[in-house]
C-alpha cells in the first residue's frame, strides 16, 4: 500500500535444477529454465543446516526492500552478523524489468554467496509477476538465481516441526497512475484458487503474507482509516485484496502471521473470530525504517525486530 528451512532439503536432482536455473535465468535465459516442480508431499520437510550457522533454527525476516540496494546489502550483512542463512522476505523485494532490476538481482545475488545466505520471498504488488510466471517452481519455489526464490501462492512446508504458508499478492492502490506490464502487474491480485491453495490444509504455524489481513493491528489500522487521496476505485480495490488475504488468514489460523505492505512498524495479539487463540501479528516497516527486519526462532516462533 501506498504511504501506506525429515528429508533431505529436496532431492539432489531438484536442487540442481535450482541452481542450474538460477544461473539461467541471471543470464537472462529463462526460456532455458523450464523444469517441474518434485513435491511428494503438500507440506515438504526440510534441511535445516541450511538455515541457519549457530545450530538453532532460526532465520532472518525483512519487510519491503523495493529494490533499495544499498539498504538491501546492508541489510543481508546485518542478519548474517546474526547468524542465520536464510531470509523470509514479506515481499515488494525489487524484482523490476530494465537494467536497474537485473543490476540489482546481481548484487543482491553475489551478497548472498559471498555471506551464504538464500532469500526465500513472499511476493508483493510491486514485483515483476509477469518475469516470475516464466519460471516454473521447484518444490513451491520460483527460483530467480540459486540464491533468490520467491515462494508460489500456498505454498506449505515444514522446517524444524513448524508448518509454514505462504501467500504473496496485494492491490496496488495507486494502480491507476501506473504502466501495465512495466510498473504494475494485475497478476498481484490474490485469487480464490490461491486462497483455497493456502487453507486447503487447514492450520499452519506461521503464515507469511504481503498484505495485512483483518483484524489489522494499530499502526495498520490509523492507516486504513487516515485521509486519503486515492479514488473510490482505487480504494475498492485495496479493501477486495484485503478481504481476499483475510479469508485466508481466517482459513489457515496461525499462532503467528508476519506481513509487510503497509509501511509501518507493529506487532500485537489478534483474535480472529472463531479460532480457539490469539495470533501474533508482525508487520514490518520497509526500506530506510526501524522495524524492517528481524529473526524468527522456528521453534519457540518468537520474532525480534531489529
Amino acid at each position: 500500500m501506498e504511504s501506506e528451512s525429515g528429508e533431505d532439503h529436496t532431492s539432489t536432482n531438484s536442487e540442481s535444477k535450482r541452481v542450474a536455473g538460477g544461473a539461467a535465468l541471471a543470464a537472462g535465459h529463462v526460456a532455458d529454465v523450464l523444469w517441474a516442480a518434485a513435491a511428494d508431499s503438500p507440506c515438504l520437510r526440510e534441511d535445516l543446516a541450511a538455515l541457519d550457522l549457530t545450530g538453532r533454527p532460526r532465520v532472518g525476516l525483512a519487510g519491503d526492500w523495493h529494490g533499495n540496494l544499498g539498504w538491501a546489502e546492508r541489510s543481508l550483512k546485518r542478519l548474517s552478523g546474526l547468524g542465520v542463512r536464510t531470509v523470509l522476505h514479506s515481499g515488494d523485494f525489487g524484482l523490476w524489468p530494465g537494467e536497474q532490476g537485473a543490476k540489482y538481482i546481481r548484487r543482491v545475488t553475489a551478497v548472498c554467496e559471498q555471506h551464504d545466505l538464500t532469500i526465500r520471498i513472499t511476493d508483493g504488488n510491486h514485483d515483476d509477476h509477469s518475469r516470475l510466471a516464466m519460471i516454473e517452481p521447484v518444490d513451491g519455489v520460483r527460483w530467480v538465481t540459486d540464491r533468490i526464490g520467491f515462494f508460489e501462492r500456498g505454498h506449505r512446508w515444514l522446517w524444524a516441526d513448524t508448518t509454514l504458508v505462504s501467500l504473496g499478492g496485494a492491490p496496488s492502490v495507486d494502480f491507476e497512475h501506473r504502466t501495465s506490464g512495466k510498473t504494475w502487474w494485475p497478476e498481484e491480485v490474490i485469487t480464490d484458487d490461491e486462497v483455497r491453495s493456502a487453507t486447503a490444509d487447514g492450520h499452519a504455524d506461521v503464515m507469511l503474507t504481503h498484505d495485512a489481513p483483518e483484524p489489522a493491528l494499530p499502526a495498520v489500522q490509523r492507516i486504513l482509516d487516515g485521509p486519503s487521496y486515492w479514488s473510490e476505485a482505487a480504494l475498492v480495490y485495496a479493501a477486495e485484496g484485503r478481504a481476499q488475504v483475510t479469508k485466508a488468514f481466517s482459513g489457515v489460523t496461525p499462532r503467528l502471521l508476519i506481513h509487510g505492505h503497509m509501511h509501518v512498524a507493529d506487532r500485537g495479539a489478534v483474535r480472529i473470530p472463531g479460532a480457539p487463540w490469539d495470533t501474533q501479528v508482525v508487520s514490518l516497516n520497509c526500506d530506510e525504517g526501524v522495524g524492517n527486519l528481524g529473526t524468527l526462532d522456528l521453534e519457540s516462533l518468537n520474532v525480534e525486530v531489529i
